[in-house]
């Protein structure tokens, strides 16, 4: 069986490239020239070259899109491409209205004709600071311009999803980590400064309760799922640990696991004073695939995986 995966440039494009392409034929998609990228994405992309095709495309070009899609017949596409930004200040809203909704109505239209499954990755920024459990039944209401995108972006999968007969579902993730992260994002900063040695100011006083997940437990759970029989036209489920801590405990318990002092990690005395608990409920997840997402082995597993390479 074929399988597209969009921004596979990406974190958790990369992960799942590298899971899916165990049971499947994995074309990946990029929007530019595989030498244009830099850091860890060109370093993603050099290690998927051994493993699965990838085919240039900017998805604004629909109709070079669309010849790909009845080229390559897949029999499941992934939508994993998305607007994102460094910082929250600079995100562009217009910019992500777009680039969240380029290439879907050609991936329903051919889905819907040959009998194409539809996979995507949301966020649970999409449902928004709640601080409270989060599922699948919680209302939308998101607090940042990407989550807002994210949300618009699944509105649109589930309508082309109903309309057109498609089977597809949405997996909303809470705060992956993993191996070649991007390099702003707190895992990758704090193993590179642990790696350089130097210190690491962060811009909060750690007491935001969130949840943090292993990139491969979301890998697992996707590639479990893709492989059942889907009921439903539209399906959208949490992917998380379901483990409350704070950003500051989790930080230290990442420092003692990797034998290093707490002199790492200076954190601010001014911002996030009032208390965040953003955790989800993975509980329609793990019935379904009968499986347990344990935060202790989840974080041991990524400290075995960050010492050995």
């Amino acid at each position: 069986m074929k399988l597209i995966l969009t921004g596979v440039s990406s974190f958790t494009g990369y992960h799942l490239a590298k899971k899916l392409c165990e049971n499947y034929i994995v074309i990946g998609i990029i929007s530019k020239n595989i030498n244009k990228y830099k850091s860890n994405r060109l370093k993603r992309l050099i290690d998927l070259k051994k493993k699965i095709e990838i085919i240039e495309c900017d998805l604004f070009k629909t109709t070079k899109f669309a010849k790909i899609l009845k080229r390559v017949k897949p029999d499941i596409i992934y939508i994993n491409h998305a607007y994102t930004a460094k910082n929250i200040n600079d995100f562009n809203l217009d910019n992500a209205l777009k680039i969240n909704s380029i290439g879907l109505r050609e991936i329903f239209d051919y889905s819907s004709k040959y009998n194409c499954k539809v996979f995507h990755t949301g966020t649970n920024q999409e449902y928004g600071n709640k601080c409270q459990i989060i599922s699948e039944k919680t209302i939308k209401d998101p607090f940042t311009e990407y989550g807002l995108s994210k949300k618009i972006q699944s509105e649109i999968l589930k309508f082309f999803s109903e309309k057109y007969k498609v089977k597809c579902a949405s997996f909303k993730l809470f705060n992956l980590y993993g191996l070649l992260d991007e390099e702003h994002k707190l895992f990758q900063m704090i193993t590179d400064s642990i790696k350089n040695k130097k210190k690491i100011k962060l811009n909060t006083n750690g007491n935001v309760y969130l949840d943090f997940l292993h990139v491969n437990e979301f890998t697992n759970a996707v590639s479990d799922y893709i492989k059942l029989n889907q009921k439903k036209y539209y399906e959208e489920f949490i992917i998380s640990s379901k483990f409350k801590i704070s950003l500051k405990e989790l930080i230290y318990l990442l420092l003692e696991l990797t034998h290093n002092s707490k002199k790492f990690v200076v954190f601010s005395s001014k911002t996030n004073t009032k208390k965040i608990v953003n955790i989800g409920n993975n509980s329609k997840i793990s019935k379904l695939l009968k499986r347990k997402f344990i935060f202790k082995k989840m974080l041991i597993n990524y400290i075995n995986e960050f010492e050995s390479n």
